[in-house]
C-alpha cells in the first residue's frame, strides 16, 4: 500500500466535504465538481465565486453548495452539492434565479475564463458507516481516498463499518463518514472524511489511534492495507464566503 498526502492551494472538492441540512432533509448523493485553475486567475475566480454566492442568497435559491480550500498541491477548485434523488443531478434552470439569469450567465462566463479543466465525481454517503453530519460544517476536513484491491471492495466497506466506525466513536470524533464512488472515478474508490478544528489536531493521535492503542492501531493499518492498492489524504478548509449554505437553523 502506498500512502501519499496531497492537497491543493485552491480547491473545493473531493473530500469529504459537508453541507449542513436539517435532519429530515439529509441527502446521501454527493456531486463534486473539481476545477483546475489558471495560475494568474485565482483571485478573479475567488471574486466571481463570492459574487455568485451573494446573488444566490439574495434571490433565495435553495440549490446549496459548499466550497473547500485544500492547503497544498495543484490549484484545484471543487463545488460540492448533496442531493436526495438522482434526477436532481440533471441541469435545469433554477426558478428562483429567473430574474437574475443575465447576471448569472455573466458570472459563469467570468468563472469559465479562470478554469483550465474540470471533472465531476458522483458518490454516495454510506449512512450506516458514517456519523450524522453536523448542522454546521467543521472549519477543516481530512479527506481520504482509498482504492480497494480487485474483489476487496465489500471487505473494505465491511471493515470500515465493523471496526473503523466503532473506533472513531470511541476515540471521540464528531464528524466522520464514508462515501462510495458511483460515477466519474474508479468504482473501487472509497472516500472518507474526518472533521477537524485545524492543523493542530494532527499533533495529537487520531480518534482511531486513541481507541485502539498503538499496537492495535498498527494491526488495524496492516489489515486494512492488505486490501488496498493506495491511500491518499488531503486537508481542506471551508471557505464560507464562496459557499452558498442554508440559513442557520
Amino acid at each position: 500500500m502506498t500512502m501519499t498526502r496531497r492537497a491543493c492551494v485552491l480547491s473545493l472538492g473531493c473530500l469529504a466535504l459537508l453541507l449542513p441540512l436539517p435532519a429530515q432533509q439529509q441527502r446521501m448523493i454527493r456531486s463534486i465538481v473539481r476545477y483546475r485553475l489558471k495560475p494568474d486567475r485565482i483571485n478573479d475566480f475567488n471574486a466571481v465565486m463570492r459574487e455568485r454566492a451573494a446573488l444566490l442568497k439574495k434571490a433565495g435559491s435553495e440549490r446549496y453548495f459548499t466550497v473547500w480550500v485544500a492547503q497544498s498541491g495543484p490549484r484545484e477548485v471543487g463545488i460540492v452539492r448533496f442531493h436526495q434523488k438522482w434526477s436532481e443531478l440533471t441541469t435545469s434552470p433554477d426558478p428562483k434565479m429567473a430574474e437574475h439569469a443575465a447576471a448569472m450567465a455573466n458570472l459563469t462566463s467570468r468563472m469559465n475564463a479562470c478554469i483550465e479543466s474540470m471533472e465531476r465525481i458522483i458518490d454516495e454517503i454510506q449512512p450506516d458507516i458514517s456519523l450524522p453530519r453536523p448542522g454546521t460544517p467543521p472549519p477543516f476536513v481530512q479527506s481520504g481516498k482509498l482504492r480497494a484491491e480487485p474483489g476487496k471492495l465489500n471487505d473494505v466497506l465491511a471493515m470500515l463499518k465493523e471496526e473503523t466506525l466503532p473506533a472513531v466513536k470511541k476515540g471521540g470524533a464528531t464528524t466522520w463518514g464514508v462515501a462510495r464512488t458511483r460515477f466519474g472515478a474508479p468504482t473501487n474508490e472509497i472516500h472518507t472524511y474526518t472533521g477537524m478544528s485545524g492543523w493542530s489536531e494532527l499533533d495529537q493521535p487520531s480518534a482511531i489511534r486513541k481507541a485502539l492503542g498503538e499496537e492495535g492501531f498498527q494491526k488495524y493499518l496492516a489489515k486494512m492495507g492488505s486490501m488496498l492498492t493506495s491511500v491518499e489524504y488531503t486537508i481542506y478548509s471551508l471557505n464560507a464566503e464562496m459557499s452558498h449554505m442554508p440559513p442557520a437553523q
